[in-house]
This record gives structure tokens, C-alpha cells and sequence, in this order.
């Protein structure tokens, strides 16, 4: 079991997968996410820090992302159900993936009212490594006072911190979209504060 004290907590400055920007606990911005929109298909980019340098991109339809494309480090671009297969049997609940070794992961939580969280073959997937948590408005204070939403990693996560948080994005829109349905795009994008999952992670 992981210390409360090698917890590592990365912040978002808005719940919204598709356009926010993610910080350590020292205020340094680490990846900018940012959603452009065309005419018949929809482009989220993961930027490295205030850079131009892209970690990862998704190209994806805004009628579904079935077909979603997904080009990392300006690699050759994959179908997102290549790089990351879903379970079948007996739920569409998880998301499994590899890490440049060839280690195994799988993201848990795909299912509507249900948090994201990341597991390790290492362990046989039996303790979440990573966990997503949205932000919490308190709003017995005057004004009210929000928490901002954070992904908290254990140091094995950390091994795999861009992979894993390319993948927790990506997936977190795919899973806001069909909980939200694949319309209204826009105003999705621009909305705020969006809970991209309805409950906190254990973790």
C-alpha cells in the first residue's frame, strides 16, 4: 500500500478533458490540453508544458470515436482500439494498454457513475496505482471555495506519467461523450467546470 506521503497529485485547472491544464504540486504546468473543432472531425492535442511540443493527439468524429485516431510523440497514427483495447466479457469497464517494456495496464472505470482508476499487471491488477478525483465546490463557505480536480499517482504511475495521462485524457472524452452524447459539442468544450467522472477513486 502506497504512503499518503509518495502520493504524487497532478491538478487540472478545469474538470473538462477537453481543454484544461494539468500542474504538479509546485504550480509547474506539465501538459496543456487543447480541443479544436472542424467541420467534420474534432482534434485534442497534449502539449508538453507551455511548449509547442506535442505528447499526444486525438483525431476523433463528433458523432462517436469509434474510428478515433490517436499519434503519439509524432509516431504513426493508430486507431485508438489499437492502442488501447477494451474489455468485453462481461463489461465494457476497462481499457488495457502496454508501456515501451511491454509492462501491462489497465484502466478500470469506464462505466457511467464510475471513477477512473489505473491498475498494473504487476500485482495482478489488485491495487489502483493512479486515481481521478473532480473537483469538490464547498459551499458551506461564503463565497464557496472548489477544490480543484486531481489525478493522484503512486511512484509506479509515475514511471509512466505521459502514457498515463494521455490515456486517462483520451478515454476521459470518450467516456464524457457518451455520457453526455456526441452533441453539442461546442458547448461542451467551452463549458467550465464538467464533472468528467461522477465519483472520486479510492486512490
Amino acid at each position: 500500500m502506497t504512503s499518503p506521503l509518495e502520493i504524487i497529485t497532478l491538478t487540472f485547472s478545469k474538470d473538462n478533458p477537453y481543454n484544461t491544464t494539468i500542474t504538479d504540486a509546485s504550480g509547474q504546468v506539465l501538459y496543456v490540453v487543447h480541443t479544436q473543432s472542424g467541420k467534420n472531425a474534432s482534434t485534442t492535442r497534449v502539449f508538453e508544458g507551455t511548449s509547442d511540443t506535442v505528447a499526444a493527439q486525438l483525431t476523433w468524429s463528433d458523432t462517436g470515436l469509434t474510428l478515433a485516431k490517436v499519434t503519439v510523440r509524432g509516431g504513426r497514427e493508430v486507431l485508438m482500439s489499437a492502442w488501447m483495447s477494451k474489455s468485453r466479457i462481461p463489461f465494457n469497464d476497462s481499457a488495457a494498454f502496454k508501456d515501451e517494456n511491454g509492462r501491462q495496464y489497465k484502466w478500470k472505470g469506464l462505466a457511467a457513475g464510475r471513477a477512473l482508476e489505473l491498475y498494473t499487471k504487476d500485482d495482478g491488477y489488485k491495487q489502483p496505482i493512479a486515481g481521478f478525483h473532480k473537483s469538490v465546490t464547498d459551499r458551506r463557505q461564503s463565497p464557496p471555495t472548489v477544490t480543484p480536480a486531481t489525478l493522484r499517482l503512486a511512484p509506479r504511475a509515475d514511471e509512466i506519467r505521459e502514457l498515463m495521462v494521455c490515456s486517462f485524457l483520451f478515454l476521459a472524452i470518450e467516456k464524457l461523450s457518451k455520457e453526455k452524447g456526441f452533441g453539442n459539442l461546442q458547448n461542451r468544450m467551452t463549458g467550465g467546470q464538467l464533472g468528467m467522472i461522477t465519483t472520486g477513486s479510492a486512490m
